[in-house]
This record gives structure tokens, sequence and C-alpha cells, in this order.
């Protein structure tokens, strides 16, 4: 073990008991108080209850150090509200943090409640630099409990890496998102933004909202924003580069609007903003399996490629009956040829 670091991973054993799980740890995290970093990792393990999650939680408060702190507890089948609830508390008294990494993904038993606990600890740890939460493939997730983080994320003024990963969660909708634009536009200090809705029924009005809270976060340099299999349209692409535009630091962007009932009417609304981005060095656009998008989208797209003048990387991806002659011009535009 590094000095000031304690890392215990535990991957899928299906015979592993919460009092195995209890000795293993023990020692680990009651005789390291002065540990900064803390990585647990149960997945797949259906055996831990609350009694594995209470004794965590009591025993992280007891961390007066802890700066960083990674929980994965992907398809624990067995963890509950309840379980979260002890995490939570054990997060929020310790206010050395400055990384929360959290994965709770396809833990059934889970619901809105879990998202109510983990934003309480958040509004008291202000001094956070860095924030990841999963909590991907739940029906029991949704707008409420995702308004409750946002809620929670309005006093982390020095986060300056935020990602969120709902995937896969179809009750989360437009409404969730109404408060993001208060939430974001007071992290002043964020540079990095992740967010991964795939397979959720976020729709323009949604995108607008969001597009609205990324104006004046001007510090930001590296977004990705991934949109698959939602249900927006071609104008709140217009008013997704709309929010994107003034961001002068901005190197790398990510966009995935694949499987989307997006027209080569989307692509031009993104031609226009593309135009602005001169700072952006690294782009990765996704439109697979957008079956309306034709030969002239790419078109406009490759007109707002030649704005970027400082592009060094570029990934695209569109439905694949696109002409020859097409995909040259744009790579043309994109200066990966240098004639036709």
């Amino acid at each position: 073990m590094r000095s000031g670091s304690c890392v215990w991973n535990i991957l899928g054993r299906k015979n592993t008991t919460d009092h195995q799980i209890l000795q293993a740890i023990a020692g680990v995290i009651v005789s390291s108080k002065k540990t900064q970093k803390l990585s647990i990792v149960y997945t797949w393990l259906p055996t831990i209850t609350n009694a594995g999650f209470k004794f965590i939680g009591e025993n992280i408060k007891k961390m007066n150090s802890l700066e960083s702190i990674n929980l994965n507890f992907t398809s624990c089948t067995r963890m509950t509200d309840q379980g979260l609830r002890y995490i939570s508390e054990g997060l929020s008294r310790t206010s050395s943090l400055r990384t929360i990494n959290i994965a709770f993904n396809s833990c059934e038993k889970i619901t809105n409640q879990s998202l109510y606990h983990l934003a309480k600890a958040l509004k008291r740890l202000p001094l956070l630099k860095a924030l990841k939460l999963e909590f991907s493939w739940f029906n029991s997730i949704k707008d409420e409990g995702l308004e409750e983080v946002i809620e929670g994320m309005k006093r982390l003024t020095s986060l300056q890496t935020l990602q969120l990963k709902f995937e896969g969660c179809p009750n989360l909708t437009s409404k969730g998102l109404m408060n993001i634009r208060e939430g974001l536009k007071r992290l002043i200090s964020l540079t990095k933004l992740n967010l991964n809705f795939n397979s959720c029924s976020i729709n323009g009005e949604g995108l607008k909202n969001l597009s609205e809270g990324l104006k004046n976060l001007i510090s930001l340099q590296i977004i990705r924003m991934n949109f698959e299999n939602c249900p927006t349209n071609d104008e709140s692409l217009k008013d997704t580069v709309e929010g994107l535009k003034n961001l002068s630091h901005l190197h790398t962007l990510h966009l995935n609007f694949a499987n989307c009932p997006i027209t080569d009417e989307g692509l031009k609304n993104i031609s226009e903003g593309l135009k602005s981005f001169t700072s952006v060095k690294t782009l990765v656009l996704n439109f697979g399996s957008c079956s309306q998008i034709t030969s002239q989208g790419l078109v406009y797209i490759s007109e707002g490629l030649k704005g970027l003048t400082s592009l060094q990387k570029i990934n695209l991806y569109f439905y694949w009956y696109i002409q020859n002659t097409t995909l040259t011009s744009l790579l043309v535009a994109a200066r990966l040829l240098t004639q036709v």
C-alpha cells in the first residue's frame, strides 16, 4: 500500500458475505485514519446488505484526512436506499473530500430517495473539486431525484470536473433538467463536463435549459454530452451549439445524438455553431443511425468545419448511406485532405 493511499477492490464473488467483507476492510479503514485516497469496488455481490454499507459509512466519518473516494457498487442487488443513506452520511462528515466517484449502476432497489440522501451530502462539501455520479439502468430514478442532485450541486463553486451518468433511465425527462440552468451557472470553476443521458426521455426543452446553463461557464475546456436514443430534434441542436459558442477555452467537444430523429436541418444548425469554435482541437460528432440525414447534411457540416482553425483531430459518425464525393469534401474542409 502506498503511503497515504488505500485501495481495496473486491470483485464479484457470489459466496462473499457481509461478515467476510467487514473483516476484509475493517483493519484497512480503521487503521488508516490518515488515508487520503480510498477505493472500494464491490461489483456483482448479491450478498452484501445494509449492514455492510452502514459499516463503511460509519468508518468514512473517521477518516479526517480523506481527499479522494471511489465507491463502486454496481449490480449489488440487495443495496437499498437505506444503504446509500449510510454512505451519504459518511461522506457529509468528511469535509476534507475533494474528489468523489460513485457508481450504483443496476442496483434495482434504489429509488429517488437515494438521490435525496446524496444531494444532502453534497450541500455539505463546498470544497469538492471533482464529482462523478453513475446511476444507470433504473426505471425507479425519476425527474425529482435528478432535480435534487442538481440542487445539491449549487454550492460546489470549487468544482472543476463534473460527470453525471444516468444512462438507461427512461423515466428521466426534460423536467428533470428544468433547474440545471441555475445549477450549472454557479459552477464557475468547471473545466470538464461529461453528461450521459443515453436512452432517457429528454427532448429539446431539456437541451435548451442545459444550454442556458453552459453559457456562463467560460472556464470549460472539455465537454462530452451523450443524448443517444433521446427524442431530441433539429431545433435542440441549434440551442446546444448556441450555449457553447462563447466558451473560448473549449478545446475538446464530443456530441452524441445517435439514433435520434435528426435531419439535415439539424446538421445545418450544428454547422452554424461550429464556425465560432475556433479553439476546438478535438471534435467528435456521432449521428449514427440517424436515417433521415443525407449527403446534404454533411455538406452543411463541411462548411462549419472550415471555421475550426485549431482542429487537430476529428471523428464523425453518420448513417451508412452517404455518397463518397460528400465524404471527400468533408475531409477537405477538415484539412485532412489537401485536394479533391
